[in-house]
């Protein structure tokens, strides 16, 4: 059947046959909807789709991609359903709050047609309304409440910015049965908290470096963090500050992270990350070998077993903490620091001899960097 394109008289034939009334009018035609039409013919395009089905779908050219390859997700989409799953598959809830916010500072991009005062301006951040959540989740009685959830903020610098980020709210039990602690609460501390974190990310196979700050006003200075995803900041995580507890603002001690979601995808489908890579176990056995030294408190643990790594990279397979110690003889701003070290040589079995030159090249070089001492 040859197609054509529809004559302005098959367009008024077809709409009169529906009960309009069309009046001329220089861009086209009025049209008036008989009553018993007037819930469903409301938008121009209504009308076209009824124009549609009176001439016949069948008339209509398909204009299909020749050949037609099928869709699929990109990488980056993929990384996103698993950060998604993963942060369900941990308890936690999606929310998906309101990118239209009340003007309370002068920071805030203001829209030109606000319908009301409380909608009058574009969010520069997600944590406000994350946290009335979790105050409306206290007021209910909920023991606990895990949110999340991926939007967009805005914000102006030299020019108009929006931010895609993954932001949410971690409050209550670590434990969702409370006979486990004889009806008693157990909230979350810190470093629980942070697990749960970084067991919703842990699908997506990349390290994201803790880094403490005390520069978010809205955290608290000694229980904050700023997340760090390839060498750059990306995010923080951390404790409500008790000052919004204080003000009412906050309710309960709750712990807030946002993560850049471009950092975050950007990282995991690299193609080293996303494509799983085999390796074969290892058919020898690895040599452990402890180190003890006390370091001052300002370095951080991520500092110190980088240099222990870099210095012991060609056998040194794994390093991790084994134990932490303070003592008054170390002084208030000291602390001992016991690490395991683990070597392996893929084609044989080691000896004492084959690790004794790298093992003291790896205890003089951190006595050297963190002016430090083995201890017996």
């Amino acid at each position: 059947m040859k197609k054509k394109n529809l004559s302005d008289n098959e367009i008024v034939d077809k709409l009169k046959l529906i009960g309009c009334t069309l009046k001329n009018k220089e861009y086209g035609w009025d049209v008036a909807v008989i009553p018993n039409r007037s819930h469903d013919l409301i938008r121009e395009i209504d009308l076209i789709e009824e124009i549609a089905r009176l001439i016949g779908y069948d008339r209509f050219d398909l204009k299909l991609p020749n050949p037609i390859k099928p869709g699929k997700l990109s990488s980056e989409q993929l990384a996103l359903r698993k950060v998604k799953n993963g942060f369900i598959e941990n308890g936690f809830n999606e929310v998906l709050s309101y990118s239209l916010v009340p003007e309370d500072n002068e920071k805030l991009i203001k829209i030109s047609n606000p319908l009301l005062l409380e909608t009058s301006c574009l969010r520069d951040n997600i944590w406000k309304e994350h946290l009335e959540i979790v105050n409306r989740n206290i007021k209910a009685g909920q023991a606990s409440c895990y949110i999340f959830e991926i939007g967009n903020i805005f914000y102006k610098k030299t020019e108009f910015i929006q931010e895609e980020v993954l932001n949410g709210a971690i409050y209550g039990n670590n434990k969702f049965g409370k006979w486990i602690n004889s009806g008693k609460d157990n909230d979350l501390n810190y470093y629980q908290a942070r697990g749960k974190l970084k067991e919703a990310l842990l699908s997506l196979n990349i390290k994201i470096e803790d880094k403490p700050t005390d520069s978010i006003d809205f955290l608290h200075p000694g229980r904050t963090a700023k997340l760090v995803i390839e060498g750059k900041d990306a995010g923080y995580f951390g404790e409500i500050h008790p000052k919004l507890i204080l003000e009412k603002k906050s309710l309960k001690k709750v712990y807030l992270f946002n993560i850049n979601v471009s950092s975050l995808l950007g990282a995991s489908t690299r193609k080293n990350k996303w494509i799983p890579i085999y390796k074969q176990y290892p058919i020898v056995p690895k040599m452990e070998r402890d180190i003890n030294f006390v370091f001052s408190k300002k370095f951080l643990i991520s500092e110190i077993t980088s240099q222990i790594r870099k210095t012991g990279k060609n056998l040194l397979e794994d390093v991790n903490l084994l134990d932490v110690f303070e003592d008054t003889k170390f002084g208030d701003d000291h602390i001992s620091y016991t690490f395991r070290l683990s070597y392996r040589d893929k084609d044989k079995t080691l000896l004492d001899s084959d690790i004794t030159s790298i093992h003291s090249n790896i205890i003089s070089n951190v006595e050297k960097c963190f002016n430090t001492k083995l201890r017996n």
